[in-house]
């Protein structure tokens, strides 16, 4: 952190100046001894993240709206149309990772009604999520400094999700913008 304060109390500078050249030492003691001590969770805002979730009757342009305020990073509105997953992003997990943290749920379309099939999952922003054809399943992937890097599936219905990538297999670095459906 930078600090205002002259060179006479923070520590102490010594100039030395000869034709055509400057240098200036400066040796700063601590003024603070937890200066390189951080809290094992990064505080989080939610607030920039924060949106309404509503549905809109097209025919009598009437709005419903089904969530508020939820922190979500992205949405996919399952095959049938009736829900809608949504990634809710959770803040940082620490500030030496910073691996990012989500919980993906899903949202009835029709009742508003929200049940969280996955939480405390490390992600990055951008991660692909995928419907089943039927809409029984959500396709997720873990990424980033803490987590492998694998494909997971997990019904919408709730229950434990399942690593279908557990063995050795490449990162897949360059496909979490630019792919196809998992």
């Amino acid at each position: 952190a930078l600090s205002n304060t002259p060179a006479s109390q923070a520590g102490t500078s010594v100039q030395t100046k000869e034709p055509g050249s400057t240098v200036v030492v400066f040796s700063a003691g601590h003024a603070n001894d937890n200066h390189n001590k951080q809290p094992a969770t990064v505080d989080f805002d939610p607030a920039p993240f924060r949106c309404d979730l509503a549905v809109v009757d097209r025919e009598t342009r009437k709005t419903k709206r089904i969530g508020r305020h939820i922190p979500a990073d992205y949405f996919w509105i399952s095959p049938d149309g009736a829900n809608v997953a949504v990634l809710i992003y959770k803040g940082r997990q620490s500030y030496k990772t910073l691996q990012n943290i989500f919980d993906l749920s899903v949202v009835s379309l029709i009742t508003g009604e929200a049940r969280t099939v996955v939480s405390n999952f490390g992600s990055d922003v951008l991660i692909p999520v995928s419907w089943s054809p039927n809409g029984d399943y959500l396709a997720y992937m873990t990424y980033g400094p803490t987590v492998r890097n694998d494909c997971w599936i997990v019904s919408t219905a709730g229950g434990e999700p399942r690593n279908i990538t557990p063995g050795e297999h490449p990162r897949f670095d360059g496909t979490l913008v630019y792919r196809g459906p998992l």
